[in-house]
Parts: structure tokens; sequence; C-alpha cells
């Protein structure tokens, strides 16, 4: 069923999508302006890491604080916001070296909605899997007493579950609910769950589908957010497991490589290289993609826009299709990455509202199976349903 989740001042029905955004992406990554509007973005993510210690991000921080505004502010986005708390780019150095009350600080002077916990993530072959998850729990625990002292009613605070076998993520969520019973009044309604990303895309999906479904088992009813989930495709499939949002920075990164997506179906690369090695190949890719958009007219109510302006490019015909085309595709002296990067995010946004149509419908599972059926996830979804039997 969906859902309505209430974060700060701002409710989001759920299962949704949190984009993740990078301080500097507008303008020096290529998108021209904030995209939220033109692409019907629900929710943002943005990262704590950006605005501690990334060193591509000083510009941007001293304008922040030059000009006294919050991320949130400088962003231009009010909707629900969550800020992570940059431990995967802090473990880049070998070690979480930050404090965990800094990042508290940082997080509840951004504006955002809901801050993320500092946790350890943690490859699928790391060794020590424990310890992460030890000082995993004992941030949340510093972040919890250090946040009980405070007055901010409209942020809140997300903990992070991590592990990768049942018994593993029992333990973990006991421990975390006894630090509800101790910081937070007993309450423990939000969840985030971490380490999935590095199995989605280490080939470990199956495993990573009985992670997500086992968390969703044992706290049935808690708000649960799964990070860094990549494609529009696996974001169904957690959808279907139980998360209730994700969030996704693909849509800005394969922007940058010259991919595009469309609902339902693998990227496609719009690379001039490729044009000139194969001419035949690249023209009969670029027809396929032609063809999935008029049946997506036609078939899921789906329209393109001028990424510039925002007009809604109705009733196309083959050339229109051809000249939206190019104004994704680089020519010398035009890079279009805005324009894929935008064309991507609502692809990202129409693949969320179509799950939350398929919800009310009571035809879900069959959209997601449909979606999924021709794909390398679909294992993965029928592992899933398995689970669910």
């Amino acid at each position: 069923m969906i859902k309505s989740l209430q974060l700060g001042e701002h409710s989001l029905q759920t299962p949704n999508l949190f984009a993740s955004y990078r301080l500097g992406d507008v303008t020096s990554a290529g998108v021209k302006f904030f995209p939220w509007k033109i692409t019907n973005t629900q929710a943002v993510l943005v990262n704590a890491y950006d605005l501690i210690e990334n060193p591509k991000c000083s510009g941007y921080r001293n304008r922040l604080a030059k000009e006294n505004k919050t991320i949130r502010e400088h962003i231009e986005f009010n909707g629900p916001l969550m800020i992570d708390s940059g431990a995967y780019y802090f473990l880049r150095s070998g070690h979480v070296h930050i404090s965990p009350t800094r990042v508290l600080q940082v997080e509840q002077a951004s504006g955002a909605d809901l801050g993320v916990v500092l946790d350890h993530p943690f490859p699928p072959k790391a060794t020590d899997k424990q310890a992460r998850i030890n000082r995993t729990l004992d941030n949340t625990r510093k972040m919890f007493a250090a946040f009980d002292s405070n007055d901010a009613t409209l942020f809140d605070l997300l903990p992070v579950v991590h592990g990768h076998d049942p018994k593993t993520i029992q333990k973990t969520i006991d421990r975390l609910e006894k630090i509800a019973e101790k910081h937070n009044g007993g309450r423990f309604d939000k969840v985030g769950i971490g380490s999935l990303a590095p199995l989605a895309q280490n080939g470990n999906k199956e495993l990573a589908v009985q992670v997500l479904t086992e968390v969703r088992r044992q706290l049935p009813d808690v708000y649960l957010h799964c990070f860094s989930m990549g494609s529009s495709l696996l974001m169904l499939l957690a959808f279907y497991c139980g998360a209730d949002t994700v969030d996704s920075q693909t849509w800005i990164m394969s922007a940058a490589f010259k991919f595009v997506q469309l609902p339902g179906h693998h990227i496609i690369r719009l690379a001039t290289r490729e044009r000139a090695a194969n001419p035949y190949q690249y023209q009969k890719r670029l027809s396929k993609m032609k063809e999935l958009i008029f049946r997506l007219y036609d078939e899921e109510d789906f329209f393109v826009k001028d990424w510039e302006t925002g007009e809604i490019l109705d009733n196309p015909n083959e050339d229109d299709l051809d000249q939206y085309i190019a104004t994704m595709t680089d020519r010398k002296g035009h890079r279009h990455l805005h324009n894929r990067a935008c064309h991507n995010l609502w692809v990202f946004n129409f693949e969320a509202k179509r799950a939350r149509a398929e919800i009310e419908k009571g035809r879900f599972e069959e959209f997601v199976d449909s979606r999924l059926k021709n794909t390398k996830y679909y294992k993965a979804f029928l592992c899933a349903k398995g689970l669910k039997l």
C-alpha cells in the first residue's frame, strides 16, 4: 500500500526516490540549473562530506558561509531533504576519521529533515565486518545522545543496519532498539540499510535481495531507506523487497558517461566515438530508442521535455525524436550532460510514480515482473518473489 511519510514539515508518498546531489553538480559538473521542478523530483539527498572536507567543494563551502545559507537554501529545494553522513567518502582515506558529533552538527545546520548516522559500510569480502558494525553502533549511540540535548524537533536521525545474514541483522537491530530506548524515548520508527550497493554491483544481487527482505521481515512497520541502489530497474527491485525509499546518483553519473535511461529498459549510450566506429549499429540503437519512446508515449503516458525550458514534447514524430536525441548527444563545442541528466532523473521519478500507481491498483508484482523480465535483475526478482511465498 501507498504510505505517507512525514519528514519535518514535509510529507512524502512512498515508495519514492531521493535524488542524490553532490555540491557543485550545478554548474561545475555540467548541470545548468537545479532540475528538481522540471523533473518532478520529490526528495533530495545531499552529502555531509561535501560540507565538511571534500577538497573539490571548498569554494562552495566558503560561499555558503559568506552568504550565510544552508545547503537547502543553496540547492533551492523545498521538499523532503536527507543529508548522508559521508561515511563512504571518509573511508577512502582508510578509516572514518571524522567525529560523529561533528557530523551531527553539520547535518542539523544543513536545513535537512533527516540526517544519517555516521556508519561504517563494508564491501562483501571485508574481514572486519563485525568491527565495522560495532563502530557504526558506537557512533549511533554518540549521535543519539548528543541529539537528546537539543530541541531541533523538525530534524530526525536515521540509524543504519549492516549485515549480510539474518543472525547479524537481528543482533544489530536488537542493539539499535536498546540505543533508541535509552536515547530516543523508545522511538525506533526509521532505519536505513547499508552495504547493499556493493553486493548488487558485484554480482551478489540475490544476497542483496535476501538482506533487504530480511530487514523488512524483522521491521515490518518502520520506514526503511535503502542506500545507493543505482539504476531505475534496481530501484524497483528494492521497492518490491520492502524499501520505502532509495537514493541514487546514477541519474547524473551515467549522464557523465553519455548514458541515458528509459523506463523498463537498459541504459543506452549516446557516444559519437561509437557512432564513428560502427555507424550501422549506432543507428540501429537509435531506431530502437525511438521505437521505445513512441511505445511509452502510447501505452504509459510517458513524455519527454525540452530540458532547457521544461516545454513538453507533445505528439512527437520521427524528426522530433531525432532532434530530442540530438540534444542529448555531445558534439564539438557542446557537452549536453544537462539534458542527459535531466532526462535520466525524469525517468527515475516516472518509474517511482508508476510504482505507486501500480501498488494502488494491486498490480505491483506484475509491474515489477514486466519491467525486470528481460534484464540482469530478473533472477534476483524471482529470488525475492520466492522469499515472499
